[in-house]
């Protein structure tokens, strides 16, 4: 039991936690976020996983490794029961490198600080308080995280903390933190020296191909049909195994999901407006591969919840 260094430099130390999207009410079954987030780097995954069994978690986490270009070192979650369990614990002992399984201390919610940061910024500000407990909705809300991946990963810069020095005058006690300069996750990660030339060269083409711009556009669309998704029926359960991936699907993620599927291009239109007098229409994303569950033809629902913040694809602080 401990909290990982605040000035930790070797990427793969993650901080792991669930963000719940039960809405007013625990009730029944609900979809859950999986969030992982490194603390050298500030890379950031993130997983939507329809209750907390043992299957979907190990789904979740498996779709994290598919994705990641680096070896997890240590995973550091909370005390929650989905994290610490025979079953988990086996799975990860199973799994190659084996990580440093270690947990947050009893009484101190300040042990997992940068995820739960992320928690927020990256996912209540898209969605607040809205209930989310279907199988359509968790299928929507990976193809949102799947974007989610690339735009906060590769495009948009974070302040990792360099220094604190504390100020004491007798009377008051203050803090004064010192950041670096901001940089994105891509970059730092380059700059440590733990990805092999040959993943970092696989790796450019996705960002230099990427319209960033159309690729954020793309994030507000599907989060915008997510909270428009009517909910489940009152009793009525999902069928978690509709939101799995299929079996061998996993170890391609990372090429066929993310290197070959469509993407915004910057050669493309970034945006396009409707001719005078032509009524204007709306096409979501297409689904990222094949290979990937698409989400049951259901009729557009009536709750809407726009994020919180304007704008919360900004320059994000990594701090304590």
């Amino acid at each position: 039991m401990h909290a990982i260094a605040w000035h930790e430099r070797q990427p793969g130390h993650f901080e792991v936690d669930l963000v719940h999207h039960g809405g007013p009410t625990s009730d029944g079954q609900y979809i859950h976020t999986l969030q992982l987030l490194d603390i050298a780097t500030a890379w950031s995954e993130r997983v939507a996983v329809l209750g907390r069994s043992y299957l979907v978690m190990e789904d979740g986490f498996r779709r994290c490794q598919a994705r990641l270009p680096f070896p997890i070192v240590e995973l550091h979650p909370d005390n929650g029961v989905e994290f610490l369990n025979d079953l988990m614990v086996r799975f990860w002992k199973d799994a190659l490198p084996v990580p440093h399984l270690s947990r947050s201390r009893p009484y101190r919610k300040n042990d997992n600080r940068f995820v739960e940061q992320k928690n927020r910024c990256l996912v209540r500000d898209f969605f607040g308080p809205v209930r989310l407990d279907t199988v359509a909705q968790t299928i929507l809300l990976n193809q949102l995280y799947d974007r989610m991946w690339l735009y906060y990963n590769f495009f948009q810069p974070v302040l990792r903390l360099a220094g604190k020095v504390v100020l004491d005058d007798g009377n008051t006690h203050t803090i004064r933190r010192r950041f670096d300069q901001p940089r994105t996750p891509f970059e730092r990660l380059g700059a440590s020296g733990v990805v092999s030339i040959e993943r970092r060269q696989a790796l450019e083409p996705l960002r230099h191909d990427t319209n960033p711009r159309q690729l954020r556009q793309e994030i507000y669309a599907l989060v915008e049909q997510i909270v428009r998704a009517p909910g489940a029926r009152p009793g009525k359960t999902g069928e978690v195994r509709k939101t799995l991936l299929p079996a061998g699907c996993w170890s391609g993620l990372s090429r066929s999901n993310l290197l070959a599927a469509p993407r915004p291009s910057r050669s493309g239109p970034v945006s396009s407006r409707p001719a005078a007098g032509e009524r204007p229409t709306s096409r979501g994303p297409a689904p990222a591969t094949t290979c990937l569950p698409s989400p049951p033809s259901q009729p557009a629902g009536s709750r809407l919840h726009r994020p919180t913040r304007s704008d919360p694809t900004l320059v994000q602080e990594h701090r304590q």
